[in-house]
Parts: C-alpha cells; sequence; structure tokens
C-alpha cells in the first residue's frame, strides 16, 4: 500500500494540469471608433488577440454583421501566451450616417466562446435625399396632385444629376438645380400622380442617379389612395383587442356619391375568422356592413384584408385592411 501511494500522486499530478488547461482570448481594444468620415474613404485598422490562457486558442470562425466591414485574422491557432493580428477594414462607400456595426470572433476560449467588437462612428454622404418616401395620402379620382423632395450635394462638392426616373407610368418627375456649390445646393425634385390612377392604393418609386462613383443611384417610395365615388369609411378596420374564442364586430358604411346605382354583392375574405353581413340603408346609394372576427386559432394578431364586391364599373373590388390584437 506504501508503494501505490506515490505512483497515485504522481499520476494525479500528471492527469490534473491538463484537465486544468485553458485559452483565455484577449483583445487589445475594446471597440473601433473610427469618428468622422466622408463617403469614400477606406478605413483600417489592426486589433491585437492575445491568448492569455494555458492552451492553445483556437478561432473558429471571424465574422461581420454587414458587408462594409472586412475582417481578416491572420492565424487561426494562437499557443499560450502569443498573440496574432485582426486585420479591419472599413469600406464607407457603402454606408452613410451613424454607424454601428460588429465583429465577432468564435473561439474555444474559456467561458468566452463568442467575442463581440463594435465598430461605429459617422460617414458623411457625398449627396443624399430630403426624405425616404412621398405620401400623397387620399386623392381624388382624376387629380394629379405635386410633392416635392431634395437631393442634398455637400457643400463644396460638384456633382451633377445624370437623370430621374419613375418605376410607374403614373407618376411623372422634374428636377431643378437650387442653390450655390460653396453653400446649400443640389436639386429640387418635383413628382406628381397622372390623371389615370385606378382607384386603390398606389405605390410606386422615383430613381435618383447622380454621376458620382462613391454612391451613383438612390430612391424613395411613393404612395397614395386613389378615391373613387365609392367610398367606404372607415376604410381600414381595427378591432382592437379580441379574447381568443370570443368574437367581435365593426361596421363599416359604403356610399356611392357619383348618382350610379350601388349594389353590394357580397363581401370576399379568405380569412376564416372573419364573417360579414350586409345591410342597404338607403336604396341603392348607402350600406352597412358588419363585419365580425372570432379568433380561431393561437395568433398573436390578425391582420389581413376583405374585399367589398360591387356593381360600379370603377370600383368592382374595393379591399378593406384589417387589424387585431388577439389576447389569449
Amino acid at each position: 500500500m506504501h508503494r501505490l501511494l506515490p505512483a497515485l500522486v504522481g499520476a494525479l499530478l500528471l492527469v490534473t494540469p491538463g484537465l486544468a488547461q485553458k485559452a483565455v482570448i484577449q483583445l487589445d481594444a475594446k471597440e473601433w471608433d473610427f469618428g468622422d468620415r466622408l463617403q469614400g474613404e477606406v478605413e483600417k485598422k489592426t486589433v491585437v488577440v492575445k491568448n492569455l490562457g494555458d492552451a492553445d486558442l483556437v478561432i473558429k470562425k471571424v465574422g461581420v454583421t454587414c458587408g462594409c466591414v472586412g475582417a481578416k485574422i491572420d492565424a487561426r491557432t494562437i499557443a499560450p501566451g502569443t498573440s496574432t493580428q485582426l486585420r479591419l477594414s472599413l469600406n464607407t462607400g457603402r454606408v452613410s450616417g451613424k454607424i454601428h456595426k460588429y465583429v465577432y470572433i468564435e473561439s474555444n476560449a474559456d467561458g468566452k466562446t463568442k467575442v463581440m467588437f463594435p465598430v461605429r462612428g459617422t460617414v458623411q454622404p457625398l449627396w443624399w435625399l430630403s426624405t425616404r418616401s412621398l405620401n400623397f395620402g387620399v386623392v381624388e379620382e382624376g387629380a394629379t396632385p405635386e410633392l416635392t423632395f431634395r437631393v442634398h450635394v455637400l457643400p463644396g462638392h460638384a456633382i451633377p444629376l445624370a437623370r430621374v426616373q419613375t418605376t410607374s407610368g403614373h407618376l411623372e418627375a422634374r428636377s431643378e438645380p437650387f442653390g450655390d456649390v460653396d453653400g446649400e445646393h443640389g436639386y429640387v425634385v418635383h413628382v406628381r400622380l397622372g390623371p389615370k390612377l385606378p382607384t386603390s392604393t398606389f405605390v410606386g418609386a422615383v430613381q435618383v442617379r447622380m454621376r458620382c462613383k462613391i454612391r451613383e443611384l438612390d430612391q424613395l417610395t411613393v404612395s397614395a389612395r386613389v378615391q373613387g365615388p365609392v367610398r367606404i369609411s372607415p376604410d381600414r378596420v381595427s378591432f382592437g383587442a379580441v379574447p381568443s374564442g370570443q368574437s367581435k364586430t365593426v361596421s363599416v358604411t359604403v356610399e356611392c356619391t357619383d348618382g350610379t346605382p350601388l349594389e353590394i354583392k357580397k363581401i370576399v375574405c379568405t380569412d376564416k375568422q372573419i364573417s360579414s353581413t350586409i345591410q342597404e340603408i338607403e336604396a341603392g346609394k348607402k350600406y352597412r356592413v358588419d363585419v365580425t372576427i372570432k379568433p380561431v386559432r393561437r395568433v398573436r394578431r390578425a391582420v389581413g384584408r376583405f374585399y367589398v364586391m360591387t356593381n360600379h364599373p370603377k370600383q368592382r373590388m374595393i379591399p378593406v385592411g384589417y387589424r387585431a390584437s388577439i389576447i389569449p
């Protein structure tokens, strides 16, 4: 027994260090704050990745949360007490405004298998649009309203406008310059709706193309709801909060304003939770539609459309959106 004891102690001494060996990762910076930069500049930074443990640090993956950031590590296996370099790059030509992205490192590090390294700063664009969308709201059928937006160019930079084009024949766009190159300047773009828009919800886009190698193209959305002689009020139905298994009814009024005898043929909805009844209020002119929702499945909300089918030649199928929050 006394002879076995030294051998057992020696075996434990050999095994215990091996079990305790761990890789520990450390970066020599907490983040990369590149400050304020002009769009088109390429920024670079090197971060030292150290292994403070007593086992090999194995880098399994280096990734980024945006294609504007590049990340490459010199070595995938880092011996204890040594380091390698993480080489970062930022292509500001692909982004603008405030930037907050991440580089992440996945490894076998003890208790920290994924390290998130922030990349932040502000990129000043060479040119930009004053808005991301133009909403004409409710528009009478046949009307041709006009809205404007601006293409701003950074002071001190002369960037010609190549062209402005629309994605729909129902949109017209024209532009004119404003300002002086040394101050606030750019182009004013006038967008007009065409007179033949159908009576429905319209969505289109205006594309702006500039003679700029850094960033050539941008666009904004254009929306409108064209209102015909058949009016539905409200034009969107909100049921609010509805307990699952119970029902709730909301009424809408359908009325014709151009003298055409109106008939509602039926209400169509593919959602089995929705049912409806039609009541004539004024013969050939005004109706009330009671729309009922009865949730039949466990969902947090119900969103969709039902369609009012009429005999009016201009508005045979009128979509009406609905939404509800379902209480389990």
